[in-house]
């Protein structure tokens, strides 16, 4: 099983109706989206954190069941579901407004943190990013969630993707001190071209690429929105293998949970081909890299055809895949 922990947030997506400008909520938080997308891609995947028992909160359940993502770790709160209003840019970029003080946001349940480490062995990865990563306390209780995870003896693979939103970011070198100690434990990162220009921003998306897989991961990768994706695998003599992938064109609705659907791609991409383990991931061949990467680009593309963070299902993605 993949696990996604983080938030569950309701997006409030900007469009225009007959001339006024409307919100319309849909499901979102970039871990809850990547639950999503691995679902719907044929993995098999639980989601990690606090949805309340609102109104939002029960569609962002329902949501959950009808694509059998175990809510087994998912802790029910009083607190109200936390909001990202998402105003799109003339380029289709999404802007976003969040509203998550004293929300479900910041909820947290020690009996479910419990629950998933004594259910680590059966587990095979666990994926960690975005905004829950640093709005206190969850930043602090994932943080030592993370570690604790590391250090058991059934490690499952690492996942993570910082899917950063500057508007969180209060301290730049924090943030970065924070960043690195978590790439540091990852097996898989997955970082944009945008996380990369804050990060890293005097090198190219490749070098940076480069740069992660010397910091401890086996896999990082790369997206470049409409260009589509690059990898950088280090193999265990220390030599790396480069795959780029070209993106797939499609009418744009908006770009709304196009990396969240690359990364749950990629993941039941992973799981699928029997590959979601250590040894597995340090033996993947380039034919086998550029195979996993078309099918993830191939998912975030056809999530851009829709409003809001609606992944493709499995059948939808293949479909494209022998156009």
């Amino acid at each position: 099983m993949i696990v996604c922990v983080g938030e569950a947030l309701i997006d409030m997506v900007e469009k225009s109706v007959q001339q006024d400008v409307c919100f319309f909520p849909k499901p979102g938080g970039s871990p809850y989206n990547t639950a999503m997308a691995a679902a719907r891609a044929g993995a098999t995947v639980g989601f990690f954190g606090s949805i309340s028992n609102d109104s939002f909160g029960r569609k962002l359940m329902n949501r959950l069941s009808e694509e059998n993502v175990s809510v087994k770790y998912v802790n029910q709160c009083t607190e109200p579901t936390a909001l990202a209003f998402v105003q799109i840019q003339e380029h289709g970029e999404p802007e976003y407004s969040f509203y998550f003080n004293k929300t479900s946001m910041t909820a947290f349940n020690a009996e479910k943190t419990v629950q998933l480490i004594n259910d680590l062995h059966a587990i095979s990865c666990v994926m960690f990013g975005s905004i829950s990563l640093v709005v206190e306390p969850t930043a602090t209780l994932l943080e030592s969630l993370l570690l604790s995870i590391v250090g058991t003896p059934y490690r499952p693979l690492i996942s993570f993707d910082p899917n950063i939103r500057l508007l969180v970011i209060r301290d730049r070198a924090l943030y970065l001190e924070q960043f690195y100690k978590i790439v540091a434990h990852a097996d898989i990162v997955k970082v944009s071209h945008a996380d990369i220009s804050y990060v890293m921003p005097e090198l190219s998306l490749e070098a940076a690429l480069e740069e992660l897989t010397m910091q401890g991961p086996s896999l990082v990768v790369g997206t470049r929105g409409s260009q589509g994706a690059i990898c950088i695998k280090r193999n265990a003599d220390g030599t790396l293998i480069r795959c780029e992938v070209p993106g797939r064109m499609v009418t744009v609705a908006d770009t709304v949970g196009a990396g969240d659907t690359f990364h749950g791609a990629l993941l039941a991409k992973l799981q699928s081909m029997g590959k979601l383990n250590r040894e597995s991931l340090n033996s993947l061949t380039k034919e086998e890299l550029a195979h996993i990467l078309e099918f993830a680009v191939t998912a975030s593309a056809l999530v851009c055809t829709r409003y809001g963070a609606e992944p493709p299902n499995l059948k939808e993605i293949n479909a494209m895949l022998l156009q």
